[in-house]
């Protein structure tokens, strides 16, 4: 470091030599540059010393002696790991030969676990909010246990970002941490595709007998790393003791990730702000789209509600209207052209003219437009009303029969939520989307359900009306597969009939058709993003890890690898079948 200036002995200054001062330009000179290195040395020095936020080991700091012990300890030379340094530039040892790029060449230093930490009171105390630049204490810098770099000291952290250096790529990072790393995991089955129960297989033996996109998604972030990371699937789902706090499950299941019981549930989790407070989330791989179920209680089409379509467009009050125009314009062109138009009239009858008249206007009015010159006056002033008024009738009437023919006769009288609001029916909807369906829907009486495939229990036993559910679930109602897990559930004792409201067709076996009473109406309500809960440790890592597989086309292939397993709808257009007891009661048709 520089030292202060000093007079030397017998007068004179260091600054010049002792023939006298030079002059004033160059003591000037002389003065700039040693202010310019002193300004270099003491950026030098703050830079090494790291962020002021979270600053490097110094000598006098509790960590010192025991960090340096511990890096020689562990075979690294003297001084590693102190100051801002590419310390493993050029080091075996990390890993780091001669040709080894970044993170070997990127600074970064051990950093003092008393200091980093952002410390509210202090930062508070000097006027600031965290996250503020007021103070040090406001802010911190991300550090990384030096147990990474295999320097045992207890508390000791280590940080690439205090020197302005990124470090780990997200690929290296991930390594460390999922590398020969053991994870405790749950499933939840059968949700296709994203969850199978399938034979035991040896293309996937960290997984057994489950199958799906999520699970051999996760087998290919496992796979990609060595030594290869482990897991242990538990049986069963949620614990006993997180699902006495929660009504959803898989509510319950986020909770036994935050509390550390599982490292990750393996299911389509919806990404709602309660369960983002409980744990974190991999970055979403889909979305589920959420729809308005109401009774099929529409009409079918008959041959009468056929033909009855081209008068739609008007109401009979406005026939009636459009019937009396052209009558009142036949009478006033039959007593207009009694002498002038001899061609079209050649009989001088009233009678005949009128008739004529009527058959001419009539004609015209389906066929687009008059067929003749009219020759007085008064009938060419009403043939041009007549004109004007073919073009307004008709252009309302195509507009309004397009619409007509392109819609469905095929109508419910409840076809939304503000339906059911106004005819003050209650609304079964998914307990964990609950309070996103208030704030839209504020009026509306709602039903919590806990398990979305028991939504269509819930319906047949009268415990609400109508529902709101997703696009996958209404699929699998309407495929059987709902029906048939209900069934299930009651052979098993699981469930009462009165519960499960199991229906069995004539053969005894689960109907495939139940649930087809039930349709999906309007265009979707909201989309909720699908994802799988995570410990914090292991967020960033598999979310990378995970995001990589997916740029590389893999997350696309599995989907469509599963495409298959997805249910199919059971129902078939146009069919009656069963409504529940209330929509009977509402004088709607049953099958």
């Amino acid at each position: 470091q520089l030292q202060p200036l000093t007079l030397p002995p017998g007068g004179g200054s260091r600054l010049w030599p002792r023939e006298g001062p030079p002059a004033r330009g160059a003591t000037d000179m002389n003065l700039l540059t040693y202010l310019l290195l002193l300004l270099l040395s003491s950026a030098s020095c703050l830079k090494l010393q790291g962020s002021l936020e979270c600053p490097c080991l110094a000598p006098g700091s509790p960590k010192y002696a025991e960090a340096a012990a511990a890096a020689q300890a562990a075979g690294y030379p003297e001084g590693y790991g102190f100051g801002c340094k590419p310390h493993d530039k050029g080091l075996a040892m990390s890993g780091c030969g001669a040709a080894a790029k970044d993170p070997c060449e990127s600074e970064w230093c051990f950093v003092d676990p008393e200091l980093c930490p952002q410390n509210k009171g202090m930062c508070q105390a000097a006027g600031g909010q965290i996250g503020s630049n007021v103070s040090p204490y406001c802010r911190t810098r991300a550090s990384v246990s030096a147990a990474v770099k295999s320097v045992a000291a207890a508390g000791l952290q280590y940080s690439y970002a205090t020197c302005d250096s990124v470090g780990l790529s997200g690929a290296e990072e991930a390594g460390l941490l999922l590398g020969g790393r053991h994870l405790n995991a749950v499933i939840d089955t059968p949700q296709a595709p994203w969850t199978l129960e399938t034979k035991p297989s040896l293309g996937r033996p960290r997984f057994q007998s489950y199958d799906g996109v999520l699970v051999m998604l996760l087998q290919e972030v496992m796979n990609s790393y060595s030594p290869p990371t482990n897991i242990t699937v538990h049986d069963g789902w949620a614990t006993a003791d997180s699902r006495k706090n929660f009504g959803s499950s898989y509510t319950a299941c986020v909770y036994d990730v935050s509390v550390g019981n599982f490292d990750i549930c393996i299911a389509d989790f919806w990404v709602t702000p309660e369960r983002m407070a409980l744990a974190d989330f991999l970055v979403p791989y889909s979305a589920d789209q959420f729809y308005f179920i109401a009774p099929d209680d529409s009409l079918p089409e008959t041959f009468a509600s056929i033909m009855a379509k081209p008068f739609a467009p008007f109401a009979l009050e406005l026939w009636l209207l459009v019937g009396g125009f052209l009558i009142f314009a036949g009478l006033v062109t039959a007593f207009a052209e009694t002498r002038t138009h001899f061609d079209e009239f050649p009989n001088n009858l009233i009678l005949g003219r009128v008739l004529k008249t009527q058959f001419f206007f009539f004609y015209w009015f389906v066929s687009g437009g008059p067929t003749y010159n009219p020759k007085s006056v008064p009938a060419r002033i009403c043939a041009i009303a007549f004109g004007f008024f073919i073009l307004i009738v008709v252009a309302s009437y195509t507009a309004n029969l397009a619409s007509i023919l392109v819609s469905s006769n095929n109508k419910n009288s409840i076809s939304s939520v503000e339906d059911a609001i106004a005819a003050k029916l209650t609304i079964c909807a998914p307990e964990a989307v609950l309070q996103q369906m208030k704030v839209l829907y504020p009026a509306a009486d709602f039903f919590p359900v806990g398990s979305t495939r028991n939504t269509f229990r819930h319906l047949w036993r009268d415990d609400c009306e109508v529902a709101v559910l997703h696009e996958k679930t209404i699929t699998q109602g309407h495929s059987g597969e709902v029906n048939r897990l209900d069934c299930d559930e009651v052979e098993a004792g699981k469930s009462t009939q009165e519960e499960a409201q199991c229906l069995r067709d004539e053969d005894g076996d689960p109907s495939p058709t139940r649930d087809c009473a039930f349709v999906k109406l309007g265009n979707p309500l909201m989309s909720m993003p699908l994802s799988m809960p995570v410990s914090s440790e292991l967020a960033k890592s598999i979310g990378y890890a995970i995001r990589k597989l997916a740029t590389e086309g893999i997350y696309d292939q599995l989907t469509l690898d599963y495409a298959d397993t997805v249910a199919i709808s059971e129902c078939v257009d146009g069919a009656t079948y069963p409504l529940p007891i209330w929509a009977k009661r509402r004088g709607q048709k049953s099958g």
